[in-house]
């Protein structure tokens, strides 16, 4: 089953990976690359609403927000109260892009599950506890948090981890 599209969506995305393309098409033609060579990668999230999920997203996690697109395409960091419900949000996370996509239907998340490195993740645990967004389970104890979990308005897990810590199985 196809995920849900909106149609001025469809049409804005099918110009830009047609351009894309292009692009590469182009520029692979002018010098050889390796195949692995990967310069980017997006994580795209459908969502029942783009506005709830941003205000979760940028005000209750604290991710960096990058714009909204509207209308016909139209790309801003600020929506006006004219502008119509956004189909799509960005934010920064690390060196790679989070995109909020507007679903048409229901959106199904159960079962999936994300996982974010931060620096301080008690630090993290705590400013999430003042904001008060629900942490659903926790490993550490009380003065070191680990690991522990969030649930996004749409039913994702999304897993928040100590950088550089090594999950091992019991034997």
């Amino acid at each position: 089953m196809n995920p849900p599209t909106r149609s001025h969506a469809y049409r804005a995305l099918s110009l830009a990976v047609v351009a894309l393309a292009s692009a590469g098409a182009h520029a692979a033609a002018q010098a050889p690359q390796d195949s692995t060579s990967f310069k980017s990668f997006r994580v795209i999230f459908w969502v029942q609403s783009v506005r709830r999920s941003v205000a979760f997203y940028r005000d209750s996690l604290g991710l960096p927000f990058i714009s909204y697109i509207v209308g016909q395409a139209r790309e801003t960091a600020n929506l006006q109260p004219s502008d119509p419900e956004p189909y799509v949000a960005r934010f920064r996370v690390g060196d790679q892009e989070l995109v909020l996509q507007g679903a048409d239907g229901p959106v199904r998340a159960a079962g999936e599950r994300y996982l974010f490195e931060v620096a301080d993740a008690r630090g993290y645990s705590i400013r999430l506890k003042e904001r008060s967004v629900p942490i659903r389970a926790i490993a550490g104890d009380s003065t070191f948090a680990l690991w522990f979990v969030v649930v996004d308005p749409d039913g994702r897990q999304l897993e928040f981890r100590q950088s550089g810590l090594t999950m091992r199985r019991s034997p």
